[in-house]
Order: C-alpha cells, then structure tokens, then sequence
C-alpha cells in the first residue's frame, strides 16, 4: 500500500536558502546558536523579538538557512570579511540600523509614542522646565518639548551621542528649546530649584553612583518637582545569577543595577512621596517584539549591502543576548514615579 503523503503543518513557510552568497559565510548557524538562550528557565513567548527577527531575516534571504550544513571558511575566496567593531558603541551603521527599529532619532525601545504616553502624569507645560537624562540622539528630549511646550535639558553619557543630539536639535531649530549635552558624573552644571521634573529612559543602569547622581538632581528640582524614570533592573538584588552575570557582560557599557526596593529607598530617604514603583517588564517585552516586527518590513531594502546586512545581524545578536535574562527572569524592568515634598 502507498504511503499516504505528509501534511504540511500551517505557519510560515520555510524559506529558501538565501542566493545571497555574496555576504560569504552562514549567518543563520551564528544567529541560531542565540535564540535558546533563557529556555531552560523559562518557556520562550511566542512571536520573541528572537525567533520573529530571525525567521523574517532568513525570508528575505539575507541569512542562511543552515541546512548546507557548516557554515563556510572565513578564508574562503567567496568569503567576505565581516564588519570591524572599532570598539565605537555607536558608529553611523548602528544609528542608522537602531533608529530603523526605534524610530527616527530614537536609539532605545518605545520611540516618541513610549515617551508621550510615560510623561503623561507629569502635565508638563511651557512654564516648566524638565531635566531628561539618558537623552541618546535627543528624541525624548525633542518630543517632549514639541508635545508640551516645555523647556528641556538633555543629557547623554556617551559624548558622541551627546554631540550628535546637539546637532539635531539645532537642525531642526530646537537648540534652545531642547538642548543636548554630556552628563557630568557630579550631575548637571545648573542652578539649585531650578528645574520643574526629571525623566529617564532606560539610563540610569550606566551610572555607577546614582545616589550621588540623583541627589545632585534632587537639588536642581523645586519643590513639588516629579520624577518619572524608567530603568533595567536587578531581579535578585546584589546576588548577581549566571544570566545577570552574562548580561552585563556582553553590554557594550558598565551596567550597575538597583533593584525596585532601592530606587524606592533612596527616594524616600530624600522625603518624596512615591506615587508609582513598579515592574513594567511585560510591557517592555512587548514593545521590543513590536519594534522589531515592524524592523522586518525594511529589511528587504539592506539586501546586497553586505557593511548593513551585517550591522543588522550584530543588533539582532546584541537584543536576542539582552533579552534573554528579561525573558529567565533574572532582569526586570521598572517606572518610578514619584514628586518632591520640600
């Protein structure tokens, strides 16, 4: 008797392996090798910014399948050689990959619609000025300005980023309106009750002292200020698990993380009354599928150029390892919202 045929399973197909040899070595096995990672812990999510990004990649024929097997000799004569890290944390390829997933001038997750909905509590208007720390390109900083009126001072640790976000306030005529400049570690050069509202976006993780730093600020807000920041994490506090360990050490900057507790701590020592303190995780997870889903529309339009084709697949790699300890349960993600008494 015949054997009866097998049905195909529903769901994506499987793409063909990529004719795109001209970038010369097997992405898919590289990238492959990253999507376990956390599953032991905890069973993955459908739709994961890992596996999404990897498959809608191998769709658009700009990885390799995996099924030729090894992947080829670097030293191969068809064999491109892969993309330099100079050891810069943002080259020009790495803005131009993380705004395409973030959004224009936006190298985090969320984008200018994350930061509207965040700042939503603080009511800020043009009679207020607002401290952003952790400013990147300038994108919060600018879209809290144009969405409120209110006059804010970007800050960015990195001095590259800082002079880039310079540059594009000014070329979009918000240079006094939405100033960005380098964080001194002692915390911004201003005036004492000088400022109305701090807010923070995923930054303050890259500051080693930020009791120091937060209480600098605390003299720069007036009374009745608020305080709305988001930040990674400790899940475990100052134990530091395997997935903790391997997170931070495949960041390309120092991580110092706090925990929830802390952050409520501190801001209670320095008498604020705690309005919000809370794990957003869930949340953030969400929005980091969401940008990454939407990153796979463009990626077609990278195809045949092999310095962007890598770019992408290093991203890809940098979040499928930065998302697996979100996804273990080892790192968290949390908003802190809280207003100044005195």
């Amino acid at each position: 008797m015949a054997k009866k045929p097998k049905k195909k399973k529903a769901g994506r197909k499987k793409s063909a392996k990529s004719k795109n040899k001209g970038a010369g070595f097997s992405l898919g096995s590289k990238l492959g090798a990253l999507w376990p990672l956390g599953s032991a812990k905890k069973k993955r999510k459908p739709g994961t910014p890992n596996d999404e990004l990897y498959l809608d990649m191998l769709d658009a024929g700009l990885l390799d399948d995996g099924s030729g097997g090894e992947p080829e000799h670097p030293d191969s004569a068809d064999s491109a050689p892969e993309v330099e890290d100079s050891g810069v944390p943002w080259p020009e390829e790495r803005l131009h990959i993380a705004q395409e997933i973030w959004g224009k001038d936006f190298i985090k997750p969320g984008g200018s619609a994350d930061v509207v909905e965040l700042i939503r509590p603080l009511a800020l208007n043009s009679d207020l000025t607002v401290l952003d720390i952790g400013a990147g390109l300038g994108g919060s900083s600018r879209t809290i300005a144009n969405e409120t009126g209110a006059w804010v001072n970007g800050y960015e640790l990195n001095s590259d980023l800082a002079a880039a976000a310079m540059e594009r306030s000014n070329m979009s005529g918000m240079g006094r309106k939405a100033p960005v400049s380098v964080l001194p570690p002692e915390g911004p050069e201003l005036k004492p009750r000088s400022a109305n509202a701090m807010f923070s976006k995923e930054a303050l993780y890259k500051v080693e002292n930020k009791d120091a730093l937060l209480t600098a600020i605390h003299e720069i807000l007036r009374p009745n200020s608020q305080i709305l920041l988001t930040d990674y994490v400790s899940a475990e506090g100052h134990e530091e698990t395997q997935g903790v360990h391997d997170w931070v050490e495949h960041e390309r900057t120092p991580s110092y993380l706090w925990t929830i507790p802390e952050y409520r701590a501190h801001f209670e020592k320095l008498n604020y009354r705690i309005h919000v303190a809370e794990d957003i995780t869930d949340k953030y997870y969400t929005t980091v599928v969401s940008g990454f889903s939407a990153f796979s529309n463009t990626i077609k339009s990278f195809r045949g150029n092999t310095e962007m084709e890598q770019w992408t697949v290093k991203e890809a790699e940098f979040w499928a390892r930065r998302m697996a300890p979100f996804e273990a349960g080892d790192l968290r993600v949390c908003r802190v919202f809280a207003q100044k008494l005195d």
